[in-house]
């Protein structure tokens, strides 16, 4: 009986069961892009009341458009930009803004005064329920986003409507999106989306598929609730402060970055962009089982790599993995 090398399991199991799948990938990139091209046909239709889109239209964020989802997609983020026209914005305190419209950006306003993101929100979700090849499909609206569940696909659409920002002193744009409570909050997915990358790169692309394994795996755990933005800055901020190294084994990185999280779940995790002092909203009674079931992992990943034969290694793997890696 052939024996499979640790090395050519994890390449199999990343393969087949970890990295989302490129032509699945390409389809669905084609189709946010076909969606983004019906929102702007509505947009320019004089009829239909959907705010005015921004000359640049879009901005695509979230994990898939960073390159960090893994299996399976189900779901895919872009933000609409709108055009000001006008309008003027007021920090509220933390990170909450309110936008007072002006010229056409008025009609959305239901106090004569603020632009409440929700009625915002709102007119894409009648937008998107407008679209014919969408009419057996779910429409919603989900705290900031406009929700559209094809069923056709497996994966939904998630249409952020936003606001591009006057650059700042380092000339630098940030966005105004809903909050999910009528207001508005400063983000800037660019921001994540170059240190994603810039790391990756540092690292001679080994980042990416940890990012992947470490969501894949945290997804599968019964009870633990973190979400996928927090994990992916802890693991970030982890390698940051790794130093380059020749070679890259996915395996050893896995395993370091397991205990990685087990130790930043634990404490402040500060926010990639700058915006808010703290994005780890964890529960304080919730942190030290998820600390505890990162590092139980992190014993099994290390019992791994120290297996003496390749057949005990894989064995190892499985109970970490599951039949997914065994079967991989």
């Amino acid at each position: 009986m052939t024996v499979i090398s640790p090395t050519t399991s994890f390449t199999r199991f990343l393969t087949s069961r970890v990295r989302l799948d490129p032509q699945e990938t390409a389809t669905a990139r084609g189709s946010r892009d076909w969606l983004l091209d019906q929102i702007t046909r509505i947009a320019a239709d004089p009829a239909h009341p959907l705010p005015e889109l921004h000359p640049d239209r879009v901005e695509y964020f979230g994990s898939f458009a960073r390159r960090t989802k893994p299996r399976e997609l189900d779901d895919i983020d872009l933000m609409v930009l709108l055009h000001a026209r006008g309008s003027t914005h007021e920090h509220l305190g933390g990170n909450q803004y309110a936008v007072y419209p002006g010229g056409p950006l008025t009609q959305f306003s239901t106090d004569g005064r603020t632009l409440n993101s929700r009625v915002v929100v709102n007119t894409f979700v009648q937008a998107l329920k407008g679209v014919h090849q969408y009419r057996s499909s779910m429409v919603n609206r989900r705290q900031q986003a406009a929700v559209l569940r094809l069923t056709t696909r497996p994966w939904a659409f998630d249409v952020v409507p936003g606001f591009m920002m006057e650059a700042d002193d380092a000339g630098i744009h940030h966005y105004l999106i809903p909050d999910g409570q009528g207001h508005w909050m400063r983000t800037n997915p660019l921001i994540d989306k170059k240190r994603v990358s810039d790391v990756n790169q540092v690292h001679l692309g080994a980042v990416l598929d940890v990012v992947r394994l470490v969501k894949w795996w945290a997804k599968r755990q019964r009870g633990l609730k973190i979400g996928s933005y927090l994990l992916e800055a802890i693991l970030i901020q982890h390698f940051e402060i790794q130093p380059r190294r020749v070679t890259y084994r996915v395996d050893v990185e896995f395993s370091g970055a397991l205990r990685a999280v087990s130790q930043a779940i634990l404490y402040t995790v500060p926010d990639p962009k700058g915006i808010v002092p703290d994005i780890n909203t964890v529960l304080l009674t919730d942190r030290m089982q998820y600390a505890q079931a990162f590092e139980a992992a992190h014993r099994k990943a290390e019992a791994a790599l120290l297996a003496i034969t390749p057949e005990r290694a894989r064995v190892a793997w499985g109970d970490l993995l599951g039949q997914d890696f065994l079967d991989a």
